[in-house]
């Protein structure tokens, strides 16, 4: 099938190039084992790219979760937490104004990036710091995790953002693992969200936007 698509950039890790992100999409026939191959070429054919839905992502279990709070403040960032199959993705952006980068104790200059328009993150970062670590901090307020849940129920974190994540699980039992970043619970037991508490004491507060079989 051929379709022309539309993204919404929610958050980002590059600053806002400017334009619109359109594509026009193919995608082959599916496998059996639910793996799809979708071919995108930009709207004004700037670029070619070959998106692959992996083996057995397709029945589930599913979860998406939106970020509603961080450390007792609400809409600071814009955050998303999803699951198919034994495959997940998080990603949280960087503070929308000045008074969340504050609130979050965020490095200053942080939200200044999606002023940024037409540059590419290094050249926005060096605009507001010659500081090598300052620059690191500015660059890490963009948080994203990928990876794969394995027969144990392991979250285990295959790539991000940040390198010290790496082959960490991502959500777990804090007191019992030693590698684990997080740990969730129920607000109340018929609650639509979930509490996120991580390592270094800080909650995050997500709302369930879809929950099965997880």
């Amino acid at each position: 099938s051929l379709c022309t698509c539309f993204w919404r950039r929610d958050i980002d890790y590059q600053p806002p190039s400017g334009g619109l992100d359109v594509g026009v999409c193919a995608s082959e026939q599916g496998a059996d084992d639910g793996s799809v191959l979708l071919r995108e070429t930009g709207d004004d054919a700037s670029y070619a790219e070959g998106w692959f839905r992996l083996p057995h992502t397709d029945k589930g279990p599913f979860m998406a979760l939106e970020l509603l709070e961080e450390d007792g403040k609400a809409g600071c960032r814009v955050g998303f937490w999803v699951r198919a199959g034994a495959r997940f993705a998080y990603a949280i952006g960087r503070p929308g104004t000045f008074e969340a980068e504050s609130a979050l104790k965020i490095y200053k200059g942080s939200h200044s990036i999606s002023s940024c328009v037409g540059q590419v993150l290094s050249e926005a970062v060096s605009s507001m710091s010659e500081n090598p670590s300052e620059m690191l901090d500015i660059a890490g307020s963009y948080l994203c995790a990928c990876g794969k849940i394995n027969s144990e129920q392991t979250w285990i974190i295959n790539h991000s953002t940040n390198p010290e994540l790496v082959g960490c699980s991502i959500v777990g039992n804090l007191e019992k693992q030693n590698l684990c970043c997080s740990q969730i619970t129920p607000t109340d037991e018929n609650s639509k969200e979930v509490e996120q508490v991580l390592a270094g004491g800080l909650k995050r507060r997500w709302r369930i936007v879809e929950l099965d079989r997880c």
